[in-house]
């Protein structure tokens, strides 16, 4: 847990610089779901049951989607061209709020910060998805009671991240 004490400083770093609101909205919408989708893990999980499972590894899909799509928007404003008119590097990146051909021009040394907190977070989040993949392929089929704890301590720790990236 002592690890998710780390993601809720890290999440409070992330305060986009005008013209950057874009990644960090993307964020808050994949860690909203993440929370969600654990919360239903945990909620619904019976002892070998599969499909509980599977549900949680399809939305965590969409969550590391949105995940790539802040980092995509987030090189593109890094980019040396960002203040030029251009279209977005890929249609995954391109959000509802970008328009392509506008210019979006972003404080270069706050936009440097805000990268060096998303790559902080994203390391603290992979490594969460990390210790839920060795729990899930080590542990998952012990009791249902001592399987519910962890779940529920994994959906604690992701609601402290939520409740950071909220602010």
């Amino acid at each position: 847990l002592a690890r998710f004490v780390a993601v809720k400083r890290e999440v409070n770093k992330l305060q986009a610089p005008a013209g950057a609101g874009e990644v960090v909205e993307k964020l808050i919408q994949a860690v909203d779901r993440e929370d969600a989708a654990l919360r239903d893990l945990r909620d619904n999980w019976a002892g070998g049951d599969f499909e509980s499972f599977q549900k949680y590894d399809k939305e965590r899909q969409e969550v590391n989607k949105l995940r790539r799509q802040a980092s995509a928007i987030l090189q593109d404003l890094s980019s040396p061209s960002a203040s030029r008119d251009r279209t977005p590097p890929s249609t995954e990146a391109a959000t509802p709020s970008f328009t392509p051909g506008r210019t979006r021009t972003v404080d270069p040394q706050a936009l440097q910060q805000l990268e060096r907190n998303v790559q902080s977070v994203n390391r603290t989040w992979n490594d969460f998805q990390s210790s839920y993949d060795a729990w899930r392929s080590r542990d998952y089929s012990s009791e249902r009671e001592a399987s519910y704890v962890q779940l529920a301590a994994f959906v604690s720790s992701f609601r402290s991240l939520l409740a950071q990236v909220s602010n």
